[in-house]
């Protein structure tokens, strides 16, 4: 089991087999784990060793958000929207708006501009400007062909609109712009807003992934 800080990137990620008994890698990873207040298992249909679901279910842990892998390859056309401005940096101010429009912390500021500038790939970062103010934001990684979509928002005031697909449909115009002919990204599968819209743009389910957690003082 691998351990890796937000759950995503703070997790245990159960990739072998491995030598230990089962209940010692598990008290193994709760002791590394404890500082944190809680343990967290990053789970898929392919964990090792077979069977850990249903052992972590048994010994206390909840599973939480159920996350969908989608992947789309870049026909297009995707429209640029004339609205949108086009960044290589986030360290212009598209951070914080985007802080601002998905109602992040100071702390959660700090650590995503932490995460960011660590990005060793190309970027690019989208500003959705209306009525003089930064209202929707999206980014891009770009790597070998590929693009992933991260952190994308809109002001809930300006839902429903579909300033969400001008934003996507900009994005993979840039990445094709960039090279790339393939795009990823990663959805809660509850996301009633999100699913559909990445469904309707042409992305398809690749697999699913989900949490189990039990926080320290449960244990």
């Amino acid at each position: 089991m691998v351990g890796h800080s937000s759950k995503r990137v703070n997790s245990v990620n159960p990739l072998y087999e491995g030598l230990l008994d089962l209940g010692e890698k598990r008290i193994l990873c709760e002791k590394l784990f404890e500082p944190l207040g809680r343990t967290i298992f990053k789970l898929t249909d392919a964990a090792q060793p077979g069977g850990l679901d249903a052992y972590l279910a048994g010994q206390g842990y909840a599973s939480i958000d159920r996350t969908m892998v989608m992947t789309l390859d870049l026909k297009g056309p995707f429209a640029p929207h004339p609205a949108i401005k086009v960044e290589e940096s986030h360290r212009k101010g598209w951070v914080e708006n985007y802080c601002r429009i998905s109602g992040k912390t100071d702390k959660e500021l700090a650590l995503l501009t932490d995460t960011f500038d660590h990005i060793i790939p190309d970027q690019v970062y989208l500003s959705l400007v209306m009525d003089n103010q930064v209202v929707g934001c999206a980014m891009g990684v770009v790597d070998q062909g590929y693009v992933g979509v991260y952190n994308v928002g809109v002001l809930p005031d300006y839902r429903r609109k579909g300033y969400g697909r001008a934003l996507m449909n900009h994005l993979l115009h840039e990445a094709k712009a960039m090279g790339c002919d393939k795009s990823y990204l990663q959805v809660v599968a509850k996301n009633e807003r999100a699913v559909p819209l990445y469904e309707d743009l042409g992305y398809e389910k690749v697999y699913d992934y989900w949490y189990r957690v039990k926080d320290a003082e449960k244990k």
